[in-house]
Formats: structure tokens, sequence, C-alpha cells
């Protein structure tokens, strides 16, 4: 099973919001920042993350900053931890009550990509019922 990671979701759901807001269809959005309509449209889901150059192009031509695309705000970490709280197995919590104690925001962003990861390989270990 491949999930979602909850950051790439929420940046995807900005994207696609402030798409709409414009008017803009995907196809439009994608030949403006020279992706292919089939990656935006993944970008969007939140299914594959989008380089950091391409968000600072997405951001520009809809005419917010990169730091609001990518909703580096408190209730988006909130979001995204209570996402992966519920995602997890036993003793995700303390991770998640550990996270609220580390400053820098790249290493928050490194400390979730990790948490999913182990959510996944527990996920795939997991026998079916």
């Amino acid at each position: 099973m491949v999930s979602v990671n909850p950051i790439d979701h929420q940046i995807g759901a900005r994207i696609r919001a402030l798409r709409e807001q414009r008017g803009l269809t995907q196809s439009e959005l994608a030949e403006s920042v020279g992706a292919t309509p089939s990656d935006q449209e993944r970008y969007e889901q939140g299914a594959t993350s989008a380089p950091v150059s391409l968000v600072v192009k997405l951001a520009g031509l809809l005419q917010v900053t990169a730091s609001e695309l990518i909703g580096d705000d408190q209730a988006s970490w909130t979001e995204a931890l209570g996402d992966l709280a519920r995602a997890g197995p036993d003793g995700t919590i303390d991770l998640v009550s550990a996270f609220s104690t580390i400053p820098d925001d790249r290493v928050r962003r490194a400390f979730l990509d990790l948490a999913w990861t182990i959510v996944d390989a527990q996920t795939q270990a997991a026998p079916e019922e």
C-alpha cells in the first residue's frame, strides 16, 4: 500500500484551491510551469512531491509566496501530525509528542518523512487479515 505524505497532500490541496480560484485548468497551469497535465494532477493529489523549483514557479503563477503554498505554519504542522498519529501503529503518539519539541522546520520535515517511512514499512509488513 502506498500512502500519501500528509505534507504533500496539503501542498497539493493548496495548489488545487489556488488554481481553481484563479480560473486555471490543470493543463494550463502545467503548461505554464513546464510540467505535464498528469504530473500536475499527481502534485495536486499529493501522490507525488513537487520539486522545490516547481513549487517556487507555481507560487509565482498563483500569486502567493512559496511559504504560503507550502503552508509552513503551525496549523499545517498540527494537521500533518494528526494524520500521522491516526495512521500510525502503537507508539506513534510518542513520536508525535517528541515532534513538538523540535525547533527547526527542516528537522521537523525530515522527522515527518522518517515517521511516514516507518508507518509505511510497518503497514506493508503487517499480515493481511
